[in-house]
């Protein structure tokens, strides 16, 4: 079984599913698909700018400022900041690249992603690298 990758058949047509790709077969086309697996730079950017920006609000800055360096909106700096608060086993995840292959900054970011640790690790991290 190959995480991330999903099959379906609708309306006779067959397609693959993998992120944000979908790739039709052909009953006679030979389908090969490669998708990059291994640590994602802007994953582990985005990390880094979450504990970054953590430490400067507890050391007392004001999130004006961390906006004022970055032109970011203050909305986009918080959200980023959730990043920081994943579980520990899922931040190793982003840093050796064994993250579900899916799954975005958005994604990561929003308020979809479970509170618990617990919850995050079964969800966020690949038993099989897609």
């Amino acid at each position: 079984m190959i995480s991330g990758l999903v099959l379906k058949y609708l309306n006779g047509e067959c397609f693959v599913i993998c992120g944000f790709y979908k790739y039709t077969l052909l009953a006679s086309t030979e389908f090969n698909l490669t998708v990059p697996t291994g640590p994602r730079p802007h994953l582990i950017k985005a990390l880094h700018d979450a504990h970054t920006w953590l430490d400067l609000l507890k050391s007392g800055k004001q999130i004006t400022d961390i906006t004022q360096a970055t032109g970011l909106l203050d909305g986009t700096i918080w959200k980023r900041v959730r990043l920081a608060c994943l579980s520990p086993k899922v931040q190793k995840a982003i840093l050796n690249g064994t993250l579900n292959p899916d799954l975005t900054i958005r994604y990561l970011q929003s308020k979809r992603v479970p509170e618990t640790w617990v919850e995050q690790d079964k969800l966020l991290i690949s038993k099989v690298p897609c």
